[in-house]
């Protein structure tokens, strides 16, 4: 019965149902107020508190407590756990568990604010978001932790995410195995990739490769010996281009044969490491960024003709 409408409904509230309905309609049939509190073995007093708290909590039961609350927070801009529990306090030992089961679900969102959790209504478009978001984060936690950051503390200081978050995207991690604990309980990853053209993750590939850029032209600054040296750099060329040019499409192709090249090495790179274990203490990272793109006087983006592609 509880669950028979496809949302969980408490039950606890069917005696008190009863006892009002058996005293409205004593008192329907001529019974005075104090015999029908005799009858039940309460005071008048106690039993006329009783009738006026069960008439009105009676109107919420033609919906759920879920369906209630939901409603409540959804009035309200901002609903604290505290007036949550006075606004419900004949079901305020149920309100911890539909709260949690409506942020759960996406319907509303909780947060902190002066020492006590608030809580607010989502939009349709927040909650079909929240699978986006989480996806985001585990991007960006794994990125982080194959950078180094190795704990759950060290993980909120970089990112300035929650530790509840990070401990579900860490979670996820582990169960997938694209991050593994150490012989020391340290979180490692040993690789980061993103697939191109997701539509999440995305979020951690930019944050990566904006990091490869900053990092490289800082140490070529920086570092002296670096400014001579091939291992640490990149390079920028402007090639101008007319419709009828003759090297347009191998231009326009450097991006695509390039990232073709290099994730043909990644792969065989990986499948060796793979074969052959690696110190992780005395290993040498290379860092590899490539970018392209296009201005155009008209704004219209040129064609990359698929049969120019260079294999």
């Amino acid at each position: 019965l509880s669950t028979a409408a496809g949302v969980r409904a408490p039950l606890a509230h069917v005696a008190d149902q009863v006892f009002l309905e058996l005293a409205l309609e004593l008192e329907a049939q001529g019974v005075g107020r104090k015999v029908v509190a005799d009858m039940f073995g309460l005071a008048l007093r106690s039993y006329q508190k009783k009738v006026q708290r069960l008439e009105e909590t009676r109107q919420q039961r033609d919906s759920t407590l879920w369906e209630v609350v939901l409603e409540y927070v959804q009035s309200h801009p901002n609903v604290s756990r505290s007036e949550l529990l006075e606004r419900f306090r004949h079901d305020a030992s149920n309100i911890g568990a539909v709260c949690a089961d409506l942020v759960n679900g996406g319907a509303i969102a909780q947060h902190r604010r002066s020492g006590e959790i608030h809580f607010v209504a989502t939009s349709e478009g927040d909650q079909h978001s929240d699978d986006s978001r989480r996806q985001a984060t585990t991007a960006l936690v794994w990125m982080s932790i194959y950078h180094g950051a190795s704990s759950i503390p060290l993980l909120a200081q970089r990112l300035g995410l929650e530790e509840p978050d990070i401990e579900e995207a860490v979670d996820g991690l582990l169960r997938t195995e694209r991050v593994h604990l150490d012989e020391a309980g340290a979180l490692r990853a040993r690789r980061f990739t993103v697939p191109l053209g997701s539509s999440v993750g995305w979020e951690a590939a930019v944050f990566d490769h904006f990091r490869a850029v900053a990092v490289a032209l800082g140490t070529k600054v920086a570092t002296p010996e670096m400014r001579k040296s091939d291992l640490v750099g990149g390079q920028t060329a402007a090639f101008h281009l007319s419709d009828d040019h003759p090297l347009k499409q191998e231009v326009l192709s450097l991006l695509d044969r390039t990232r073709r090249e290099v994730a043909s090495l990644w792969q065989r790179v990986s499948e060796y490491n793979e074969a052959h274990a690696c110190d992780e203490d005395a290993r040498t990272t290379v860092h590899f960024y490539l970018g392209q793109y296009v201005e155009t006087s008209n704004g219209q983006l040129p064609a990359l003709d698929p049969q120019e592609k260079w294999d």
